[in-house]
C-alpha cells in the first residue's frame, strides 16, 4: 500500500522493480538509493525530515526490495549480541541461482 501510495504511477512501480532486479545478483544499492531520494523522499518536507529515522529508511528499501519468492526478510535479525537492520536470505529452493544473501544496516 505504501508503495503504491509513494508511486501511483504504474510505470513507477515497474521502475522500482527493475532497478531492484540487478541489486539480487550484484549487491549494487546506488540505483536504489537514487530512485529512493528522488521518488520517495520528495513527498517528506521539512518537519518530515526532523522525525525521520532508521525505520524510515529502512521501510523504503523493504517496499522496494520486498520479494518474498526469492527471499526470506528479517528486520532487527539477531546475530550473537548484535542486531542487523535488515537481512534477506535466499529462500533454500532458490540457493543455486545466482541471487545473493543480504545484511544492511541503515
Amino acid at each position: 500500500m505504501l508503495k503504491k501510495r509513494l508511486l501511483p504511477e504504474l510505470t513507477e512501480q515497474n521502475q522500482s522493480r527493475l532497478l531492484a532486479k540487478p541489486f539480487y545478483k550484484t549487491g549494487d544499492l546506488q540505483p536504489l538509493i537514487d530512485f529512493i531520494e528522488k521518488r520517495y523522499f520528495k513527498v517528506f518536507d521539512n518537519r518530515d525530515y526532523g522525525t525521520a529515522n532508521e525505520l524510515t529508511i529502512k521501510t523504503a528499501f523493504l517496499t522496494l526490495l520486498f520479494n518474498d519468492t526469492f527471499y526470506i526478510m528479517d528486520s532487527e535479525t539477531e546475530f550473537e549480541r548484535r542486531f542487523a537492520d535488515l537481512t534477506m536470505i535466499v529462500r533454500p529452493e532458490r540457493r543455486k541461482s545466482a541471487l545473493k544473501n543480504f545484511l544492511l544496516e541503515c
